[in-house]
């Protein structure tokens, strides 16, 4: 059985946790995909119990026809639908086989020819575990035509080395496949191009860059990452099959900065910064909640030149006028509704910040404020906006066959609105000795 080659791969990935994408909301973001350059979209959304929970079932006739639907959108628009299976939670090794491949006929009868089988986020395990998950994946190549196109993700799938797993993993694929990789990390603030290369080499398989941003789930889940893509090695564009950015639940909002890594992808000389500025320009009204919601986990803190208006006297008319300004107006009504928990947030973070401002100044803040019981609300907010207080990023490190939290991927931190109090009781407490 042969393996079909596989093109350079340019991908938006529906792959986080949460609520999956409704039927509207995907045909609308495949319809969006090819206007920006991106040429494939893989559907993985872990809460569809029929790709992942309860994967040996097929899918209802209901689900199975919005898939069909999808399909043929994607064709029609030409980008290129994967669609996989995710057995590993509940995987029996070679008496499985026959399922999987039933299931991956039913995927191949919507006229998918780009196929996958993915074993992430499952117990891990060593060399038996990834020769079981690779023996999985060549009995679905061998139970399926030739003119399907594949790709697998294993267990480690962030790794700066060749585990155990991933030996046994690779030698048992059949060759070609190419294998799905975050890079050293699960969101990797880096990847080195060389670290690419010599784990394609050594695996002897190609590597899918999987890249996790602007994911937002799980234990980033009270982030909106609306900021400049993170930098990418030029490098690593050679090193690597093709590239592909797990989107964040919000199809709308994950436009722009799925835009913005598309682009810092395709031409990685150009300032981020700049292209930061003129796609978040684009959008009506985007401006001030994407200003305020530009943290990840390598810059965590809030807008650099948001934090320079603080400056040394506080006060700053130019912080008075954005935040007076709000943060709603021009805003499209769908994205205004999917932004919705962190534009309240933007106004309570405003409202304190507003009344700190004018209270140095002297000046009579409208509405009453006791400072702090306010300031420890905003605490207590889930959506987090002007940087990150609280957020757990997939940092990690490796101990046996363990994948464990690095404590550098845990943001503890302050805000815009924290640093200005800070600053202002200081300030008022020198004065007061």
């Amino acid at each position: 059985m042969t393996v079909s080659s596989a093109p350079r791969w340019a991908a938006v990935i529906e792959g986080f946790y949460g609520p999956a994408y409704t039927h509207a909301q995907r045909l609308a973001l495949l319809r969006w995909l090819p206007t920006v350059g991106f040429a494939d979209y893989a559907y993985g959304p872990k809460d569809d119990a029929f790709h992942r929970e309860s994967w040996r079932e097929p899918y209802p006739a209901a689900e199975l026809a919005q898939l069909a639907e999808t399909a043929d959108v994607a064709r029609e628009v030409g980008v290129t639908l994967t669609l996989a299976v995710s057995p590993g939670l509940d995987w029996h090794g070679e008496p499985d086989h026959a399922a999987l491949v039933q299931k991956l006929h039913q995927l191949y009868a919507l006229g998918v020819r780009s196929l996958g089988v993915y074993w992430d986020d499952v117990p891990p395990g060593g060399a038996e575990l990834g020769s079981a998950h690779g023996a999985g994946v060549a009995a679905a190549v061998a139970g399926l035509p030739d003119d399907v196109r594949w790709m697998t993700c294993g267990t480690d799938y962030a790794t700066a080395a060749v585990t155990p797993y991933l030996a046994a993993f690779a030698a048992a694929l059949p060759a070609g496949i190419p294998i799905a990789w975050t890079g050293p990390d699960i969101t990797s603030p880096t990847v080195p191009a060389q670290l690419a290369r010599d784990l394609a080499q050594a695996l002897g398989h190609p590597l899918l860059l999987c890249d996790n941003w602007p994911v937002n789930d799980l234990g980033c889940a009270s982030q909106l990452h609306l900021g400049p893509a993170p930098y990418r090695e030029p490098e690593l564009r050679d090193a690597v099959a093709g590239i592909g950015f797990n989107a964040m639940g919000l199809p709308l909002a994950s436009r722009t900065a799925l835009e913005l890594a598309l682009r810092h992808w395709n031409a990685p000389m150009e300032d981020r910064e700049s292209a930061w500025a003129e796609v978040v320009g684009r959008v009506p009204g985007l401006f001030p909640i994407a200003r305020a919601c530009r943290s990840w986990v390598d810059e965590p803190g809030p807008d650099p030149e948001l934090l320079s208006w603080l400056g040394s006297r506080l006060g700053d008319d130019r912080l008075l006028a954005y935040l007076d300004a709000g943060c709603r107006a021009g805003l499209d009504a769908q994205l205004e509704a999917e932004l919705e928990p962190w534009l309240a947030s933007w106004e309570a973070e405003a409202r304190v910040m507003t009344w700190v401002l004018l209270t140095l100044r002297g000046e009579a803040p409208e509405g009453e404020l006791n400072l702090g019981v306010d300031w420890l609300a905003l605490h207590r907010r889930e959506a987090q906006v002007f940087g990150t207080r609280l957020a757990l990023y997939g940092l990690s490190f490796r101990l046996d066959h363990r994948l464990l939290p690095h404590p550098g991927g845990a943001i503890r931190g302050e805000n815009l609105t924290d640093l200005l109090i800070r600053q202002s009781l200081e300030g008022l407490l020198s004065q007061a000795r």
